[in-house]
């Protein structure tokens, strides 16, 4: 049974995490339910991701309006742009749930001397860093999206500069390719030449849904998160909290020899940067989520106009 089904007979899912409805969840629980989504701050951003489940939902209908209006080559960017709603609504749930995953990981294990603190600081993490990968993979969905409403234009092409600046081809850009380069990475220079081409249009509906995307991309809470995710994935990657880790600092018996004084055997040091690194990926996964949750139900608002827009 779905979770829409589910809740004609018990309305109260709806305002519970959906790993509430079908499992258990993957933390160890001490009892009663996981946490609503009020408790956590996040009944806005569930309804919007629901709300763009909904707009996929609509799929059929839209893309025989689409059909109509644009013929069958421009109707199928309609559809591939439903798809791609679909799956930001699936990707921001996810993350939320991940979300009630943490908030039970942080009360169970309070106390760096508790039985389980390593592992569970470690899952802390887990949970923290797949957010973040999930929140950039939105963040990339949402460019394409953009990208997909421009091109209903009946006169859209990619002059070779724009093209060249996101790594895109015009004869590789078409509906429904999973070639590399049908596809943009969602970053900054991606608003900005996406802005330039909705400009040349000079459609308001359009320009609007192209300056919702800046609005989250240059989001100070954003830009932290590709920051965070950058440095795990080609810088130093710091060990989680509760191991004795190596240290990129030197050890005070490192330091007191290079002073030229006489140490005794060393004793282990609190690994206090690998607290910090747990503590660091779980907020700024957390603020990236709030950015986001707070342009989905705007950005949704705008994009049926824009898709409608290039109507003669």
């Amino acid at each position: 049974m779905s979770q829409e089904a589910a809740a004609a007979d018990d309305p109260s899912l709806l305002r519970e995490p959906p790993s509430s409805v079908v499992g258990p969840g993957l933390v160890p629980r001490d009892g009663g339910r996981p946490p609503l989504w009020e408790d956590l701050g996040l009944d806005g951003t569930r309804k919007a991701a629901f709300a763009w489940q909904t707009f996929r939902s609509r799929g059929e209908f839209l893309e025989m309006h689409a059909l109509l209006a644009y013929g069958r080559r421009r109707s199928d960017w309609v559809r591939e742009i439903i798809g791609l709603a679909g799956m930001v609504g699936e990707l921001v749930i996810v993350v939320m749930e991940a979300e009630s995953e943490k908030a039970q990981l942080v009360v169970s294990a309070p106390d760096p001397t508790a039985l389980g603190y390593a592992w569970r600081r470690r899952s802390l993490r887990f949970f923290a860093e797949g957010q973040s990968n999930y929140l950039i993979i939105t963040g990339h969905l949402l460019a394409n999206l953009v990208l997909r409403v421009l091109a209903l234009h009946p006169c859209f092409c990619l002059p070779e500069p724009l093209a060249k600046k996101l790594h895109l081809t015009d004869t590789e850009f078409v509906p429904f390719s999973d070639h590399r380069e049908a596809w943009l990475s969602g970053n900054r220079t991606a608003c900005r030449v996406m802005a330039v081409i909705a400009r040349r249009y000079a459609l308001p509906e359009v320009s609007a849904l192209v300056s919702e995307l800046g609005v989250r991309q240059l989001d100070p809470r954003w830009q932290r998160l590709e920051e965070h995710r950058g440095g795990q994935y080609h810088r130093w990657r710091t060990e989680s909290a509760g191991i004795a880790a190596f240290d990129r600092q030197p050890s005070l018996a490192t330091r007191l020899l290079t002073l030229g004084e006489r140490v005794g055997f060393p004793r282990a040091e609190p690994f206090l940067d690998g607290e910090r690194v747990v503590d660091d990926a779980a907020a700024v996964s957390r603020s990236a989520l709030e950015a986001l949750g707070e342009r989905l139900q705007p950005m949704l608002d705008r994009l049926e106009p824009a898709i409608w827009a290039f109507r003669s």
